[in-house]
């Protein structure tokens, strides 16, 4: 395929790398094609597995490009949780300054069998373009093991990044039986090599 770029007089840029990029895009596995609004990475990208530790909050930033309604989030687990706890496995929507903005109901039952998962969040929200944060709890005699895109050493992880600014992988508060309200960002988060996949529709 050829593209014809603008001279003076002729169509304007937007024309072309419209074009362009609408191309690029059909060669492109997308979020939409799962039917997800957005996700951490590419799922042909998994190629490693880690299960989060009892109590402690995972956390992992995705971006919206565009104003969207999340209703749901959604894990991979690639190896069954045994014996959660009822009532302390969740996941949860958060503010770039850590305020838990939504979170779904208890998911303790369905994280005990393998699969790509959907938590419903108890109130869809209404999301602004921009970022945001997913986080996970869950607390059991054996946690999920969850699907991720590598187990790289922290700083591969999150080159450059401090821990209230990354990207990608980050640990919260310990000791927790559900997604707490607020998260301190410049306190409670450290920066981890476990890069869980999450995902949002």
């Amino acid at each position: 395929m050829s593209i014809t770029l603008p001279t003076t007089g002729q169509s304007h840029w937007d024309t072309p790398l419209n074009l362009a990029l609408a191309s690029l895009g059909k060669s492109i596995w997308q979020p939409n094609d799962h039917g997800l609004i957005t996700y951490t990475s590419a799922l042909e990208g998994l190629n490693a597995t880690a299960a989060p530790t009892s109590g402690a909050v995972r956390m992992r930033r995705i971006r919206l490009l565009q104003a969207e309604t999340i209703t749901n989030l959604h894990i991979v687990v690639t190896i069954a949780g045994v014996t959660l706890t009822a009532g302390q496995s969740f996941l949860g929507l958060y503010s770039t300054a850590g305020t838990r903005l939504a979170v779904s109901a208890d998911q303790a039952s369905t994280w005990e069998s393998s699969g790509f998962k959907t938590a419903a969040l108890t109130s869809p929200y209404a999301a602004a373009a921009g970022d945001y944060f997913v986080a996970i709890v869950t607390n059991g005699a054996t946690t999920p093991t969850l699907a991720q895109e590598s187990s790289l050493a922290t700083f591969a992880a999150n080159a450059g990044l401090t821990a209230g600014s990354s990207a990608f992988a980050m640990s919260g508060p310990a000791g927790q039986t559900s997604l707490p309200a607020s998260i301190d960002m410049g306190v409670d988060v450290a920066l981890i090599a476990n890069t869980y996949w999450f995902g949002a529709s």
